[in-house]
């Protein structure tokens, strides 16, 4: 597989988690000229047969953030999400609309990004799974792109999590989706 392919699925699929672990995001994307649509919280509710790629994942029993399916052993997500953790550390759930319930599989393994450093940059991390995913009509890998989606192009993100930028309780979490536009490297690297 690609590996650029790979982290073109993985900045779609979890760029709204970024916006969430990076606060300083916080006034830029809203006063860039995006709008107020960067992240999930502008969304809509939405399910998981919508998005049957998306995985909940959980460090000793907390939601963390959400990671996309890569095929059976493997999902991708945001490498702030599990860095200082062991595989063993990690629950991932599949198949669900509350990021609870479905089916749950550990870490074996952690491949981060060679150049990741606890920056915006290279924020990525492999996470090998301790067993495999059975393919149905909620869980499923994503489909990755041929090539980089046109400038303005709206994108579909999902995940869990809080409803509001600033709500102090996500525990209601149901799975929400959104709509982002495709960005030129300019003005990505602007944010």
């Amino acid at each position: 597989m690609n590996i650029q392919a790979v982290l073109v699925v993985a900045f779609v699929s979890v760029i709204a988690q970024a916006v969430a672990h990076e606060s300083i995001w916080q006034s830029k994307v809203r006063s860039s000229s995006l709008g107020s649509g960067l992240s999930i919280y502008d969304g809509k509710n939405t399910t998981i047969e919508k998005h049957p790629y998306l995985v909940a994942i959980w460090l000793k029993g907390n939601f963390r953030c959400a990671g996309t399916i890569i095929n059976n052993k493997w999902v991708v997500t945001l490498a702030a999400c599990v860095f200082g953790f062991k595989p063993s550390d990690i629950t991932v759930v599949a198949g669900s609309n509350d990021g609870k319930s479905g089916v749950t599989l550990g870490g074996k393994t952690l491949f981060f990004y060679p150049s990741y450093a606890l920056s915006e940059d290279y924020n990525y991390v492999c996470i090998q799974l301790n067993g495999t995913f059975k393919w149905s009509h909620k869980i499923r890998p994503v489909k990755l792109p041929i090539e980089a989606p046109k400038v303005n192009t709206n994108m579909v993100v999902a995940g869990w999590g809080k409803d509001a930028w600033n709500a102090s309780n996500a525990s209601g979490r149901v799975l929400r989706q959104g709509i982002m536009k495709w960005v030129s490297v300019s003005v990505c690297k602007a944010l």
